[in-house]
């Protein structure tokens, strides 16, 4: 881990140093789980957000915890909230029903229904947040969410998907997922473009 002190975001500092009491006490949704993703929830149990530090030093936590290139987890952040964890997105005008904090965990929709959940903590604790983006991005690229229907990888194993088209274009489908909810649609590469143009210009350099 790095131990440049570097902190582009000083109004993150309360949400840095903020750790759930237990990861039992989040109220992760299991609204859109379903009993095919074991796989998925396994690796939910492992989400803690046991990690205090400066946004930089807990986005490359989150990366190393999760086996996934710290670089991008900092271009998606640019995406989603230009390292904020005060951003509040896709916001009904109700409280919990939006997306919250560095990578706009979407708590629930504006009917109610449960997305992700995870709120409040979600949008208090960074490392929660940053912790549980990158479990959703290893059980993408892992095939978590396979059930053999079409839904997110069209009918494909990610092994399937990898051999035809490697693995670059598997981790990007799955970048593309957290957006649209599906594999490469014009929603997911258009936001895959925007993540590209951050990662390819180190924006957060820039903050």
């Amino acid at each position: 881990m790095t131990t440049n002190t570097w902190e582009p975001r000083s109004d993150n500092q309360v949400a840095n140093n903020s750790v759930p009491g237990s990861p039992g006490a989040v109220p992760w949704s299991n609204a859109e789980v379903g009993a095919y993703w074991a796989k998925w929830i396994a690796k939910r149990d492992q989400v803690t957000g046991n990690y205090t530090g400066t946004t930089n030093q807990i986005i490359q936590w989150a990366a190393c915890k999760w086996g996934m290139d710290e670089n991008l987890l900092r271009a998606v952040a640019v995406q989603e909230s230009d390292w904020h964890m005060s951003m509040v997105g896709d916001n009904c005008g109700v409280t919990g029903e939006a997306s919250y904090g560095l990578f706009q965990i979407k708590n629930a929709y504006c009917n109610g229904g449960g997305a992700w959940g995870g709120y409040p903590y979600t949008a208090k604790d960074t490392a929660l947040n940053a912790d549980y983006y990158g479990a959703y991005l290893r059980s993408c690229l892992n095939g978590d969410f396979y059930d053999g229907s079409s839904w997110l990888y069209k009918g494909q194993s990610m092994a399937q998907i990898i051999a035809a088209n490697g693995l670059d274009y598997a981790v990007w489908g799955c970048v593309g997922s957290w957006f649209s909810g599906n594999w490469y649609d014009s929603g997911a590469q258009n936001y895959i473009s925007g993540v590209k143009g951050h990662l390819a210009n180190k924006d957060w350099l820039k903050y």
